[in-house]
């Protein structure tokens, strides 16, 4: 039975993250219009993210998405927000939030283009914490973390690997993230969600301004900050499932649609 004290133990961080690295997703994958991920934890729902998109667009259409808390841990920390992946004819393009955690207003919108630094246009945190300063050289074609599974899945198209380095600004953050295989597999209770090819990457977190022994992303710790992603060949590649290890256990998301 999961106590509280373990679900206050698992910090919201990990939420956010996988809204900003998954949301983007779907630009490039299924046909339908909305699409959900369902997160558990100990078999217990914890959060769900949805994605909606335009299925006449392009590639790296407009999108947006919504994800909220669910079951024991909206108790704790009732979550809920939406936001939008929207691009500029110039090559441009602007990732915006809204929302509110425990009441207190989220928002941003950052302009990025990969000849120029990004621009962080509106930043209100919830917990009153400032954007990060730009550096105009350093920053320059820095992504969001939308675009970290968009350019991986385009990988996967085009070069049937995952491999690639990022640099990452997320308006609070400047970090950076390696994509990198694993292995085919997936784990049997998941074989039922597809068939064919499945590629296995993980995408590992890496602290790009603070060297401290200390540093730490919650809830991962401080040696193990990655996630790793099944992607489907046949659903365009998909990631069907999603999964995070965290000192109380792993955190298990997987897609469900009626095209799976």
């Amino acid at each position: 039975m999961i106590s509280f004290s373990k679900i206050k133990f698992c910090k919201f961080y990990f939420f956010k993250l996988l809204l900003t690295l998954f949301a983007a997703t779907f630009s490039l994958s299924l046909q339908a219009k909305v699409i959900y991920y369902n997160f558990e934890y100990l078999k217990l729902p914890v959060a769900k993210l949805s994605i909606d998109y335009n299925e006449k667009r392009i590639v790296k259409g407009d999108i947006s998405f919504s994800l909220e808390t669910k079951g024991p841990l909206k108790i704790y920390r009732d979550y809920a927000s939406e936001g939008k992946l929207k691009y500029q004819l110039d090559e441009s393009w602007i990732y915006s939030i809204n929302g509110f955690d425990r009441g207190q207003p989220e928002e941003k919108k950052i302009i990025y283009s990969k000849t120029k630094e990004p621009i962080i246009e509106k930043f209100i945190d919830d917990k009153g914490v400032f954007p990060i300063a730009i550096i105009p050289v350093q920053d320059i074609g820095a992504i969001d973390p939308f675009s970290v599974i968009i350019n991986t899945i385009i990988n996967l198209e085009k070069k049937k690997n995952c491999y690639d380095n990022f640099r990452v600004i997320d308006g609070k953050r400047r970090y950076k993230v390696a994509m990198r295989k694993v292995d085919s597999s997936l784990s049997d209770i998941d074989k039922n969600l597809v068939t064919g090819k499945i590629s296995h990457c993980r995408l590992t977190v890496l602290n790009s301004e603070n060297n401290s022994k200390k540093y730490r992303i919650w809830p991962f710790n401080k040696q193990d900050i990655f996630i790793d992603l099944w992607f489907s060949h046949e659903k365009k590649y998909l990631p069907i499932r999603i999964r995070a290890k965290t000192p109380i256990g792993s955190i298990i998301g997987r897609a469900v649609t009626e095209d799976l």
